[in-house]
């Protein structure tokens, strides 16, 4: 589907998207709920929420959006952290831009059309609490070995948590998958849960949410795609 939907309340950043995403049917609202009713009118293949974390956390709306579109490809990017911080007023344009761009890389990794080429490597991971432990040893040999080493901290930081959520809630071995693109690392962990990766509010103690929150500082953007018997939750990180 070449249906996109991008909600995103800053106006330079719909328009950067807009410049950026010229080759899909494109919509771009500025809010949550007009987000969610384009969502279940219009079953879009991707939707792209580039919000502020407070619009996030603890709102459950990647699982709203999976009820209305339970197949839509959804990119998170959560973006009022550190990594976006231009300082009290806000985004610069290079800001902006730089966003803009890491956003248009992840909707393009996620379309059948642009099938990757770079290279890859995968490991089944068993369902107990030294997964973890393997998938970093795992990420950090191949980073070595693909030269790049100014992303195996955050990298093994990232699989990690992304391996521990998958594990705690399916009880059930997961599948990581490392693509090495330039300038982006994705990092993929596949399990057999039904549920939804969610941002949690700051109060909520439950585990997975708070690895979100980790994997939302580090990435440039996360999210979760719907694959039959499961699902896969992606992080893209780049320097």
């Amino acid at each position: 589907g070449r249906r996109v939907l991008v909600v995103a309340p800053e106006a330079p950043m719909r328009a950067a998207l807009a410049a950026e995403l010229v080759d899909y049917s494109l919509e771009l609202v500025a809010d949550v709920s007009a987000g969610l009713r384009a969502v279940a009118r219009d079953r879009p293949a991707t939707v792209v929420l580039g919000l502020p974390l407070a619009e996030l956390a603890g709102h459950g709306i990647v699982t709203r959006i999976r009820v209305f579109a339970p197949y839509a490809r959804v990119v998170v990017c959560v973006t009022d952290g550190d990594r976006w911080s231009a300082g009290s007023d806000g985004h610069d344009d290079a800001d902006t831009a730089e966003v803009a761009g890491a956003i248009t890389r992840s909707v393009r990794s996620l379309d059948p059309a642009f099938a990757p080429t770079d290279p890859a490597a995968s490991i089944s991971v068993p369902a107990h609490r030294g997964s973890p432990s393997i998938a970093r040893r795992f990420t950090r040999a191949h980073l070595q070995r693909w030269r790049r080493d100014d992303l195996v901290d955050d990298a093994a930081l990232l699989v990690s948590e992304l391996v521990t959520n998958a594990v705690f809630h399916t009880r059930q071995p997961a599948f990581v998958r490392l693509v090495c693109g330039t300038p982006m690392l994705r990092v993929e962990v596949r399990d057999a849960g039904a549920g939804t990766p969610e941002l949690l509010a700051p109060n909520d103690g439950e585990r997975g949410g708070r690895g979100l929150t980790i994997v939302s500082s580090l990435a440039r953007a996360w999210g979760v795609s719907a694959l039959p018997g499961g699902k896969v939750v992606w992080a893209e990180l780049a320097r």
